[in-house]
């Protein structure tokens, strides 16, 4: 009984501030909960979109499925206004290791853009390439058809808004050839050549900051807190994700090595927006990588967020 009233004495000790006031114990912070939101990006359009991107098969650089895709990406991005004088195809060789090229490869990259009075400007990126298998056909919906298909919907709103209300700086629109490896991610830098390509030309193109989309269709999706993202978009895209969202998208701990790391090592803030855990899954780089496996739900939560992301992201990057 006597040291149940000392542990009540030093309670009440410890709720008394300096003042003679009682000071109430602190409140847990209620766990973070989804709440009903209302999407703003049509995600059966995203999934449209994807679908005929996969109907040109496989997509491995200098093939006929890659040059069919970007003869899609650009109907595409025409469909949602973007200007033909807007949308510029860069293409360059590089040496790749083994099949199918053995030798050279050329890529090419899509760049588009929502002009502005600046040049300067943030820019939405994905990949379009698919990894080459000689064993079985893969498509990539997931990695990354989708991720293509939903920076293009995403953009929709934006090429309109700019109609009425002309832009102070460019909105870049980056789709990447070559991100996947042809043998081995970790050696010979075989890994990322578009972008790696990309940032060797950011004096024609002033891209200012990056937002990397990347493998984000899969169900009950998490996205990762990149340690190679810059951390202020982070913040920015946290923030957000709890206004709209509920809860925070980007809460999965990790370090991303993808087409945003060149961007980070020419001092341009960027953030990948990924679900690295789709790497340990059942069908990632499988040929059950389909379009029958996304979920347009976790499309839609993604697109949402970004779309409400980015005049914070664009003040960010354009200060």
């Amino acid at each position: 009984m006597l040291r149940s009233i000392m542990l009540m004495l030093l309670a009440a000790l410890l709720l008394t501030a300096c003042d003679g006031k009682a000071v109430p114990a602190p409140t847990p912070e209620p766990a973070e909960q989804e709440k009903d939101w209302k999407t703003t990006v049509d995600g059966a359009a995203v999934l449209q979109r994807t679908k005929r991107i996969l109907s040109w098969g496989p997509r491995v650089a200098g093939s006929k499925g890659s040059l069919g895709t970007r003869l899609e990406i650009k109907s595409m991005l025409a469909e949602v206004g973007i200007a033909a004088k807007d949308i510029i195809e860069q293409s360059f060789e590089a040496k790749t290791p083994n099949p199918p090229t053995q030798g050279k490869t050329t890529f090419t990259n899509i760049i588009a853009r929502i002009p502005g009075r600046n040049t300067r400007g943030l820019a939405l990126a994905a990949h379009y390439d698919s990894k080459h298998f000689e064993e079985f056909k893969f498509l990539g919906a997931n990695d990354a058809a989708s991720s293509v298909a939903l920076v293009i919907e995403l953009v929709k709103a934006e090429v309109v808004r700019a109609k009425t209300t002309p832009r102070e700086n460019t909105l870049w629109l980056l789709f990447f050839d070559g991100e996947e490896a042809y043998v081995d991610w970790h050696t010979n830098n075989d890994n990322t050549y578009g972008s790696r390509e990309f940032v060797k030309h950011l004096a024609e193109y002033p891209v200012r900051g990056l937002v990397l989309v990347d493998m984000v269709g899969t169900k009950n999706i998490l996205l990762a807190d990149d340690a190679n993202s810059s951390a202020h978009l982070k913040d920015i895209l946290k923030r957000t994700s709890r206004d709209v969202l509920g809860y925070n998208l980007l809460a999965r701990p990790f370090s991303a090595v993808d087409d945003h790391v060149p961007f980070r090592d020419a001092k341009v803030p960027c953030v990948d927006l990924i679900d690295h855990a789709f790497d340990t899954s059942t069908w990632w780089h499988t040929v059950h990588d389909t379009l029958e496996n996304l979920d347009q739900r976790s499309l839609e939560k993604v697109g949402t967020m970004l779309a409400a992301a980015l005049p914070a992201l664009e003040q960010a990057v354009n200060q």
